[in-house]
């Protein structure tokens, strides 16, 4: 059974922005893609004016580091960001992009962790966490593929940080 939230990070989720709010609701510990409604809701939020993508990559920051975070809030909070990036404003896609290091930096490191223990493990439970990182490897092919694509469109140019796009990318 996945880690259950700490009744601190639900009392921040509840009294905090409704960026925030979204986010803790669409990475929570379930083995399921986020919802389509907070999904959406994220991203009608990002046409907002006040919208600011560092908050949002501030919050995933903050989600992904709390005790109760498990590999499936990562590999969440990585979908979410996608889904944002592809349906929001190029300006937010943009934002995101750059920032998009700090959040696959994290997510690099529980996949090597994971590769560490697996041979450390009786067999049950390193069959559960071959699970984990085959649902692990997908996301990060698909987001390696999504980064390649916007490396192709040119959507950093001019911007300076093309050669640290495809340094995450490799």
């Amino acid at each position: 059974m996945p880690p259950r939230r700490s009744l601190r990070e639900q009392l921040r989720a509840a009294v905090s922005s409704p960026i925030d709010r979204v986010v803790f609701k669409a990475t929570d510990n379930t083995a399921a893609r986020p919802k389509q409604k907070h999904v959406e809701h994220l991203i009608h939020l990002s046409y907002h004016e006040h919208f600011d993508a560092q908050e949002y990559v501030a919050i995933l920051r903050r989600r992904y580091e709390a005790p109760t975070s498990t590999g499936l809030t990562m590999a969440k909070a990585l979908a979410l960001t996608h889904s944002l990036m592809n349906n929001s404003s190029q300006y937010i896609a943009k934002m995101l992009l750059r920032d998009l290091r700090e959040i696959l930096v994290p997510l690099v490191d529980m996949y090597a962790v994971v590769a560490e223990r697996f041979f450390q493990q009786p067999k049950m439970r390193a069959q559960k966490l071959l699970v984990l990182y085959k649902r692990f490897s997908s996301v990060c092919t698909r987001a390696d593929g999504f980064l390649e694509a916007c490396t192709r469109a040119q959507l950093l140019a001019g911007s300076g940080n093309m050669a640290q796009l495809a340094a995450v990318g490799n």
